[in-house]
């Protein structure tokens, strides 16, 4: 007589933290990325550039060395302590990811924190006989975090001036008003620490707030427009605090059935503009799937969007 057997399979977990993990590591390692392991432990002077508070770094009762003896509160530390390797090994192109946690005490409560790090320093690509040598910068790295995002998912994300020990310049990215990431280009003091000569850009993406904002993503198709896109530019001055970002959302609003999209292809600062002021040139989309635009249609369009850019922004145009 046979025996019968019987089997379920659960289906996998719907955005488990480890696929995204996957998934992420994949995209990163898709632009040039590699991915390292650092230590958890640190020297307890790097914690001294953090300015936090003493008592917030948590020591090993019996550490192996002085350079040893404390968990780290940032992963910037052990990212640094990567690139200063490969800087002696006369690699200076670096894309460097890195999945790991981050401990703090507060009022004798310890706690632990999941971070993804990104650090990128040298050219955007290693030297080649055809290809112009390019530096990496502060907006290549904001392109793969925000191409990160959208892959995941996360697309409304608002972005903020950061006021942050760790940066010269820097970007405060929140979904909601959960903060997601922060990123920019590293304060000089703390490459001093590593002994790195050339310029740094990191960004500490906080990891649970990330799983917590991902969303599956559903392919949409859709017909190729049969009517002609129109661009109209605007140059506008604003006041320095004011972001593309704000600017950006701000339009979309305005009017999403005739904007498709709207784009930043000119930032001008310099001493032809009044104090406290900077020059954005902005390129809109305009398109209609329906209908050929008219000329009424697309000069409405471009005034309210003026007048609410000047309105709320205080933007003028620049002559």
């Amino acid at each position: 007589e046979k025996e019968k057997f019987t089997a379920s399979i659960a289906p996998p977990e719907a955005n488990a933290p480890h696929q995204i993990q996957n998934n992420i590591s994949q995209q990163l390692a898709a632009n040039g990325f590699y991915e390292i392991l650092g230590n958890s432990l640190c020297n307890p002077s790097y914690h001294d550039l953090l300015e936090t508070s003493p008592d917030a770094a948590i020591a090993l009762i019996n550490p192996l060395s002085k350079e040893l003896s404390h968990l780290r509160q940032d992963m910037l530390f052990s990212g640094l302590s990567a690139i200063a390797h490969n800087l002696n090994r006369q690699q200076p192109d670096l894309k460097l990811f890195e999945f790991g946690k981050i401990y703090r005490q507060e009022n004798e409560l310890r706690s632990e924190e999941n971070r993804l790090s990104i650090l990128i320093s040298g050219n955007r690509n290693q030297e080649n006989w055809n290809t112009k040598n390019s530096p990496i910068g502060f907006f290549y790295l904001k392109g793969i975090l925000t191409n990160l995002f959208h892959a995941s998912g996360i697309l409304a994300v608002s972005e903020h001036p950061l006021q942050d020990v760790r940066f010269a310049e820097g970007l405060q990215v929140n979904h909601g008003k959960d903060k997601l990431a922060t990123l920019g280009l590293i304060d000089p003091k703390f490459l001093g620490a590593f002994d790195i000569k050339q310029d740094v850009f990191y960004a500490d993406v906080h990891w649970d707030v990330l799983v917590k904002s991902v969303k599956s993503q559903s392919i949409k198709f859709k017909e190729i427009a049969r009517f002609p896109e129109v661009r109209r530019d605007l140059a506008l001055l604003v006041d320095q605090h004011i972001t593309f970002g704000e600017l950006y959302e701000f339009s979309r609003q305005s009017d999403q059935h005739i904007l498709k999209d709207i784009r930043l292809f000119d930032v001008y600062t310099g001493d032809k503009l009044p104090q406290g002021k900077k020059s954005y040139a902005l390129s809109f989309h305009l398109q209609d799937s329906d209908k050929t635009l008219t000329d009424t249609q697309i000069e409405t369009t471009m005034t309210k969007l003026q007048k609410g850019l000047e309105s709320t922004f205080g933007a003028t145009l620049r002559q």
